[in-house]
């Protein structure tokens, strides 16, 4: 099942079942221009379905940081792989190298 936020953004999420549980996937494009700690933060309000007032993305990662840790080497060349993972506003956010953001929202008590 593939959808858009309520809010309206562009974030392209997509219901995915992960060991952890129910959650959502959207991908990365790095073309698009869009800065990837964006991406992050749409993808988790996303998943929450603006529910919830998110947290600063920076009281958490450091949003530059996290824009230039999968950014293709010097060279030009992607780089081969890798993921992050990290705790944003009651959710599981992982970013892959390969531009998956997963985002598991916390249990339903």
């Amino acid at each position: 099942m593939s959808t858009y936020d309520s809010a309206g953004s562009d974030v392209r999420r997509e219901q995915i079942l992960t060991e952890d549980g129910p959650g959502f996937r959207t991908t990365y494009n790095r073309s698009s221009g869009r800065p990837l700690s964006i991406v992050v933060v749409d993808a988790v309000e996303a998943a929450l379905d603006g529910a919830t007032e998110l947290e600063p993305l920076y009281d958490i990662v450091d949003p530059d940081a996290l824009d230039q840790l999968f950014q293709p080497k010097s060279d030009g060349t992607p780089r081969p792989g890798g993921e992050l993972t990290f705790a944003y506003s009651g959710c599981e956010v992982t970013v892959r190298a390969d531009g998956d953001v997963i985002v598991v929202p916390p249990a339903e008590s």
